[in-house]
């Protein structure tokens, strides 16, 4: 698909999904797109996976945006905490389309509690809350992996279809401008890999870069890129600079911590290392990702150089883990690792002028495709060594990837089948339905409250009502609260546990305060759940207002 029909596509408000091969130019439609909505003055945000993958759009972590943060997964108590966040609703409530870019790596499990938040904060029973949601993405890059092993592609969650995205897959290249690289990388794709394909990339085994770059080691594992790292720093003659992380906070949280802070807990730095920062800080022009050298360092800490020639004194950083507003640990630690060698992994996203890949411990299908990827020429990559594995790819993803190319070629011939005029009157239907936010959302907020409002008999339970309308007992405990707000004298129709029971939640509540819900369930020991708690509370609120 053309990048023109893929962004007529977007302008009709339909979900999307952007894909298509490395340097296809997804990040540019996505950034011609949001132009297009602030000039319309459509409430965008625009959020990715990753820190890097974050700046290419000016936007944020859809982990920061959303409140949800390093989770993967969000339970009732942590949904409800996220829904009582008067910021968040705010932010939710107010917009109208939600960008997610590097979609591949984030997972089912995430995706779904995404949704899950969304349709509470907005309290709406649609994909999304009704909002306009474009993911883009390249499921061919490595996949997030999940708690005791194996990945789970985004894609494979239930909302995934709910929402009814449009596929757009580009076809245009704009990364790559050596036509061997190409033709090798769409036949990895698409599982069609020669002996003359082979051959081209083995010529390429200790062969010699033509042009005077340094090159960035790429390596499958940690260990291997953390060896070559300390062995480049110990060829630079000046004594290094030691940083020592500090850690406070629980003894098993810390653990956590120097499991996942990509901040080493040493780290040892000279003038002339080549450095990556591993933490976000838009402010101070950074990223988790953002390469540079150290250039000196004034008062002990380190100035940077980064590759787009910014000069950076880098500061501590400070990584915390927070519950209903209280600090549990925190780390300290400058945001920087060693960057001489990387991981084909956190080389995702990015494009490389020059490479020289070891591949001989491949162990997962993808990751030979994404490092000859990250290149731009053939000629500028050095292999050091090549596994069998290297020729692979995932085959569920080469299954949904050839699924993805015949919708979006459907979608293609179904657009540029439309009128000039047509597709104005389908761009400006959409904006008269944002506009003023009398659209959608709106009409399904309304409709919403009025099918639960019209399920309370005094019989039905939380639960019931939520298995009738096929939402979850959250949502509905949210529809009961904004209910009583404007008709309290409903509440007698609304169910509520027996009478010692509803006793106990209220002694609770009064001793804890009613303004979270989580407080009163810890000390009622979890017996009751988050839905349950909150009815309560909606019926308590609702007596006392009439009283």
């Amino acid at each position: 698909m053309r990048q023109e029909t893929a962004l007529n596509i977007l302008k009709t408000g339909r979900n999307v999904f952007i894909t298509g091969e490395a340097g296809a130019g997804k990040t540019h439609v996505l950034n011609q797109y949001v132009s297009y909505l602030r000039e319309k003055r459509v409430s965008v945000a625009v959020t990715a996976s990753t820190g890097i993958a974050a700046t290419h759009l000016s936007g944020t972590t859809v982990h920061s945006f959303s409140g949800i943060g390093a989770r993967d997964y969000l339970d009732e108590y942590a949904l409800d905490s996220l829904t009582q966040r008067q910021n968040l609703s705010r932010r939710f409530e107010n917009l109208e389309v939600l960008i997610v870019d590097e979609i591949s790596m984030l997972s089912a499990s995430f995706l779904e509690s995404l949704d899950r938040l969304i349709r509470a904060l907005r309290r709406s029973e649609m994909p999304f809350g009704g909002l306009q949601v474009v993911f883009s993405g390249d499921f061919f890059q490595l996949p997030p992996v999940q708690p005791g092993g194996g990945s789970q592609f985004a894609y494979i969650a239930p909302v995934w279809d709910q929402a009814d995205i449009r596929v757009c897959y580009l076809s245009e290249q704009f990364r790559q401008s050596d036509n061997d690289l190409i033709e090798i990388l769409s036949a990895l794709r698409r599982g069609e890999l020669t002996e003359k394909h082979r051959n081209k990339i083995l010529e390429r085994m200790g062969a010699e870069l033509t042009d005077d770059i340094e090159p960035t080691r790429l390596y499958t594992h940690n260990k291997d890129a953390d060896t070559m790292n300390k062995e480049c720093l110990e060829k630079l003659p000046e004594k290094a600079k030691k940083y020592t992380a500090r850690y406070a906070g629980r003894k098993n949280l810390i653990e956590n911590f120097q499991k996942s802070i990509l901040a080493p807990e040493n780290l040892e730095l000279k003038e002339g290392a080549a450095v990556m920062f591993v933490k976000n800080n838009f402010e101070l022009g950074y990223a988790n990702g953002t390469r540079g050298k150290v250039i000196g360092f004034e008062n002990g800490k380190p100035i940077v150089r980064t590759l787009e020639g910014k000069r950076i004194v880098v500061e501590e950083a400070e990584w915390k883990i927070e519950e209903d507003g209280k600090v549990l640990a925190t780390a300290t630690q400058l945001p920087l690792r060693l960057a001489w060698a990387i991981t084909v992994h956190k080389s995702q996203g990015m494009s490389l002028d020059a490479i020289e890949i070891d591949l001989s411990k491949t162990f997962t299908p993808g990751q030979g495709y994404v490092a000859l990827s990250r290149g731009k020429k053939l000629s500028q990559m050095k292999l050091h060594g090549i596994h069998d594995m290297a020729f692979e790819v995932d085959e569920r993803v080469r299954h949904f990837d050839n699924t993805a190319r015949k919708a979006s070629k459907k979608w293609e011939t179904v657009v540029d089948g439309f009128s000039p005029e047509k597709l104005q009157e389908l761009h400006n239907a959409f904006l008269t339905d944002r506009e003023g936010r009398v659209g959608e959302g709106k009409i399904t907020q309304e409709s919403t409250y009025a099918k639960t409002k019209g399920l309370l008999d005094g019989k039905r339970s939380v639960k019931e009502i939520a298995k009738l309308r096929k939402l979850t007992p959250s949502t509905i405990a949210g529809h009961i609260e904004e209910i009583l707000k404007s008709d309290p004298d409903l509440y007698t129709k609304v169910v509520v546990p027996k009478k010692g029971d509803y006793a106990s939640m209220v002694k609770a509540f009064k001793k804890c305060g009613d303004e979270k819900v989580a407080p009163a369930h810890a000390m009622l020991k979890g017996i009751y759940s988050y839905e349950v708690l909150r009815t309560v509370r909606a019926v308590e609120r609702a007596k006392k207002s009439l009283s």
